[in-house]
């Protein structure tokens, strides 16, 4: 068996896992298990039967179960997704928007590129959203990501738009996916429920102890007060056959969050140290740039990046990805004392090139620079649903994408849907692909 062998193969490694899921491959008090037969919570997989019921119904045990959960996160309503962040995305955006125009933050996830399609909605990409934007293009809502992969956080700009779209009488939806277990750090000042959002996704596989495809969709005031609503959307996009396995470790990581609240401090503790060993060695981190970031997530900002994941990599340390400049490690909970001393040891046995001042200007730069606005030529379900081809990269200029283009990780579009392509993008995406799908306009549109 293919996939058996291939995770088996992985698994007898006993990997350090500095990656997603968050659970690490271990029950809350449990350890690894090669052999998925002989976990504990395999009996709880269940179907909706009477006695179950179902996690996606307008029950009064639902409405219970996510007004309780909702507490521990400061939310007036949580809805829970077994069909991760990107269930939740499209849930809030077809409950708020859909058929309607959206203004989102020009890194937001795939996921939501895809949401916009299915919803029918008209995206206006833009960094700097204020005022003068919403008066021009009339919103629905606002979505914008309030952490980024490499574990930049801008609470700055999450304050500054939520009193904006307060003051339009419109949601601010915020993709919190990398960012659940802020909910639990410092009375949860860092989590956009804090920060003045009114709809948060939060993906709660990635840095909570929860089973991948786990996720919360956090409802506030007067979309709280219409959670049914959603419920409905959420049934549009979502299995009839939601995994009960994934639902209760929902719960059950969230519960364990908010009572164990020391695990968090030791987490914490644990990264420090290992950003304090990376220090020495002359390297440093997006905090060092003055630029704000998830004191959990650890991003290595080195020259010799590959190099140093190799040498991880050897000891059986495995990071959630890696480009030229970054390793991008996701600690949880559940990585103990051993793994952090495993890659320590590890990190001591590897040379570290750090970024020169230009890099680390260059950095900054891009990560503050505020980008003109975008409006695709075609609206992301026109694209989608129109006659395509493949036609090379140098063919494409001029011509519409009828698909996006990314790399995943981190998966933000480089080429948007509906999106226009001009001889600037040839460069970037050249680092990708060869080809791109193009919106055919010899023939009509499909209906």
């Amino acid at each position: 068996m293919l996939i058996n062998d291939r995770l088996n193969d992985y698994l007898s490694k006993k990997p350090v896992s500095f990656h997603m899921p968050g659970h690490k491959g271990r029950e809350i008090g449990g350890d690894y298990s090669a052999d998925f037969a002989s976990f504990s919570f395999i009996r709880y997989d269940v179907t909706e039967i009477d006695e179950t019921l179902n996690i996606y119904d307008t029950t009064d045990f639902n409405r219970k179960l996510f007004s309780e959960t909702a507490k521990l996160f400061g939310a007036d309503m949580t809805l829970y997704s077994c069909g991760g962040a990107t269930l939740a995305i499209q849930t809030a955006l077809f409950t708020a928007a859909a058929g309607k125009t959206v203004i989102c933050c020009k890194d937001a996830h795939i996921a939501v590129e895809n949401a916009f399609a299915l919803s029918s909605i008209n995206p206006v990409y833009a960094d700097k959203i204020d005022t003068q934007l919403l008066e021009k293009h009339k919103p629905a809502a606002v979505f914008i990501c309030t952490e980024d992969y490499y574990g930049r956080i801008n609470t700055t700009r999450t304050v500054e738009i939520a009193s904006i779209c307060k003051s339009y009488g419109i949601p601010l939806i915020c993709d919190n996916s990398h960012g659940t277990h802020l909910a639990f750090h410092e009375g949860g000042k860092l989590h956009p429920l804090s920060l003045g959002a009114d709809i948060v996704i939060d993906s709660a596989h990635k840095t909570l102890p929860v089973l991948t495809g786990g996720a919360f969709l956090h409802l506030t005031g007067q979309y709280a007060e219409n959670w049914r609503e959603s419920m409905s959307s959420l049934k549009l996009f979502a299995t009839t056959s939601p995994s009960y396995l994934i639902a209760n470790s929902l719960e059950r990581a969230a519960h364990f969050m908010d009572s164990e609240r020391k695990a968090l401090e030791t987490l914490l503790n644990h990264c420090d140290m290992v950003k304090f060993v990376i220090r020495e060695k002359g390297c440093c981190f997006y905090d060092d740039l003055n630029i704000a970031t998830d004191p959990y997530r650890i991003t290595v900002l080195a020259k010799n990046a590959y190099e140093i994941d190799g040498v991880l990599k050897e000891h059986n340390i495995f990071s959630e990805f890696l480009n030229e400049n970054h390793i991008v490690l996701i600690p949880s909970v559940m990585n103990n004392k051993t793994d952090f001393e495993a890659l320590i040891k590890a990190l001591n046995n590897v040379k570290f090139i750090p970024l020169n001042e230009k890099d680390k200007i260059l950095l900054s730069r891009n990560y503050n620079s505020a980008d003109n606005t975008l409006i695709p030529a075609l609206s992301p379900r026109e694209a989608v649903l129109s006659q395509k081809k493949n036609v090379s990269l140098n063919d494409s200029v001029g011509l519409i994408a009828a698909s996006p283009v990314y790399k995943y990780p981190p998966a933000v579009p480089m080429l948007h849907i509906g999106e226009r392509i001009r001889i600037e993008h040839l460069k970037v995406l050249s680092e990708i692909c060869d080809t791109v799908t193009v919106v055919d306009e010899n023939y009509p549109k499909r209906d």
